[in-house]
């Protein structure tokens, strides 16, 4: 995937999240790839990660191996939050 303002490519590896800088300007190179992070998430489908427009967040899913302590693994989904915080103007 590309970073939001594509000076660099990420994929996965395994358990590592990889980047690797490329310049397009006037041809195509890249750099040496770099693990940003190791953790177990979930693999499955074609696009299982998403990164945040600054380039610096990814979304993605724990395994279910990799749950926390308490066995907890909610997701919260907020709808109509644009008029929630219309509101509180």
């Amino acid at each position: 995937m590309w970073s939001p303002n594509e000076d660099e490519l990420f994929y996965r590896y395994e358990d590592e999240m990889m980047a690797v800088p490329v310049v397009t300007h006037g041809g195509f190179a890249y750099g040496a790839p770099a693990v940003l992070f190791k953790g177990s998430y979930w693999t499955g489908g074609e696009r299982n990660y998403d990164i945040g427009a600054d380039g610096q967040r990814f979304l993605m899913i724990k395994d279910e191996a990799s749950k926390d302590e308490s066995g907890r693994n909610d997701i919260h989904v907020v709808l109509n939050w644009f008029e929630e915080l219309r509101a509180l103007q």
